[in-house]
């Protein structure tokens, strides 16, 4: 392909200079040749776009094997295997394509057809460490090809290509292989984005994108997590440790990756109903009306907030506050350290369940079936969101969206500062109970017992995870893993394949 190019192109810029010299030299004494101008700037044009079709043959090519592949695959390593061939004839094309196509965008895009079809060719080899690490040696060398060219230098910052390489930091474990590739996957479709070019991740003519079809092979059961006795309420995770609190008055703290239980936080007298964490201290809400602070040195509770008159249901927290929603109504704001409740919040008419901090805004969810949007620092009201025909069961919130998962069966998204309602997804035959965005991907979890998997770019389900026996009632995640707590008392791991 490339020795046919380069034939190609060599005689079609001699043929072309030469044309465009003698006509160059022929119009300057004969104004009247105009029409053989034209003719002459047609035909170059055409020859110039007769090269670049030529040129992007391979990166094509490429993506119609990588098409074929994954259309044909099921999400299984049978299924990968199955389709290898193809897999291994995309990653070729693409390795071509680089080389000759024109545009930074076009060498993204064969960088990414390059890493994916080659990590998933190299699996479809063997299921093994060594297969995994192959895999992963050769999507670097894809990688660093296209770091090295000077129009992506540009585009990133400089510490994003270290970022970048690092994913492919020598391990053996092949659970840790496994996701240095997600991250990568994930990493290098964020460059078309960057580019301002997010239609070029898009692979399949049905309007997939490669991380859809990544959803349909991911999140398979990993862990199963025993120790509660009763449902589990909240969940929440900080770098090292996962938090669960539940109905049987307690907290346990669980070391992330071996998923051991390390410790159990005991002090409130009835159900814990939430969890929160930030820098050295946890935090749990009851329904025995108090919040206490716990000191993740010493495991200690070390101060107990009262002032609420009725359950405690929902926790936030940030740098400078903690904010407690209840049952009475109200949301209390405490100042972080001191401890000290500095501002009541009253507009709801019946209890909170929910509350989530974001940048300058405060929300809160209740069972008089809105959202209110509250100013941090002033602490005033400055919207309620009107839509749900139930209890607004949970929040969460990313850079983008709020989301209000509700007894209606429904979630609502929300515009940020401007409050409006731009989407409702609807999937859940039971109450919305717990919701988590992370990446490129909005979790929700429901009295019907799944988590329901969302693109957040086209709002589409693409995954219904099923394992629960209950209700699933809190959820947290991270770029490797779903963590989910029931009211079937466990709490289930979920690998991000």
């Amino acid at each position: 392909m490339l020795m046919m190019e380069s034939i190609l192109g060599m005689i079609l810029t001699t043929a072309l200079a030469f044309v465009r010299g003698r006509c160059s030299s022929q119009l300057e004494h004969e104004p009247e040749l105009e029409d053989l101008k034209n003719s002459v700037a047609t035909e170059l044009q055409r020859q110039e776009e007769g090269l670049t079709a030529l040129r992007e043959m391979d990166l094509k090519t490429a993506l119609q094997y990588l098409q074929l592949a994954v259309k044909g695959t099921s999400p299984t390593i049978d299924g990968v295997r199955e389709s290898r061939e193809d897999y291994k004839t995309a990653e070729e094309h693409a390795v071509n394509a680089f080389g000759v196509v024109p545009t930074m965008l076009q060498k993204v895009e064969a960088t990414k057809i390059a890493i994916v079809a080659g990590y998933f060719y190299g699996l479809g080899l063997e299921w093994s460490p060594s297969s995994l690490e192959r895999g992963l040696k050769r999507a670097e060398h894809h990688l660093n090809r296209l770091l090295q060219d000077d129009k992506v230098k540009a585009l990133l910052q400089p510490t994003a290509s270290r970022k970048l390489l690092r994913m492919f930091s020598s391990v053996d474990k092949r659970r840790e292989l496994e996701s240095n590739v997600r991250a990568v996957i994930r990493g290098f479709l964020s460059l078309s984005k960057a580019a301002g070019a997010c239609e070029s991740v898009r692979l399949l003519n049905d309007g997939r994108d490669l991380l859809e079809v990544l959803a349909g092979m991911s999140f398979h059961k990993d862990q199963l997590l025993k120790g509660h006795s009763h449902t589990v309420n909240s969940l929440t995770a900080n770098d090292e440790w996962l938090f669960s609190s539940s109905e049987d008055t307690t907290l346990r703290v669980w070391k992330l990756g071996t998923w051991e239980c390390i410790h159990v936080l005991e002090g409130h007298t009835r159900e814990v109903n939430s969890v929160a964490v930030n820098g050295g201290w946890v935090f749990s809400g009851s329904w025995d009306t108090t919040i206490r602070v716990w000191s993740l040195e010493t495991w200690e509770c070390v101060a107990v907030l009262v002032g609420h008159s009725n359950y405690v249901r929902a926790l936030a927290v940030s740098d400078e506050w903690l904010c407690s929603g209840s049952w009475d109504e109200t949301i209390r704001v405490w100042q972080m350290g001191t401890w000290e409740c500095v501002r009541v919040l009253e507009g709801h008419s019946d209890g909170v369940l929910s509350v989530a901090i974001y940048s300058d805004w405060l929300f809160s969810a209740s069972r008089d079936h809105s959202v209110r949007v509250w100013q941090v620092g002033t602490w005033e009201c400055v919207d309620v969101l009107q839509g749900h025909s139930s209890w607004v069961r949970c929040l969460t919130v990313n850079k983008d969206w709020l989301f209000s998962g509700s007894w209606d069966f429904t979630i609502r998204v929300w515009t940020l500062e401007s409050w409006e309602c731009a989407r409702v997804l609807r999937g859940h035959t039971g109450v919305v109970w717990s919701m988590e965005t992370h990446g490129e991907y909005l979790f929700s979890g429901s009295w019907d017992k799944s988590i329901r998997v969302w693109m957040l770019d086209t709002w589409e389900c693409v995954r219904v995870l099923e394992g629960h026996m209950l209700g699933v009632w809190s959820l947290v995640a991270s770029d490797d893993w779903l963590v989910s707590g029931s009211e079937d008392k466990t709490i289930r791991v979920w690998t991000c394949c």
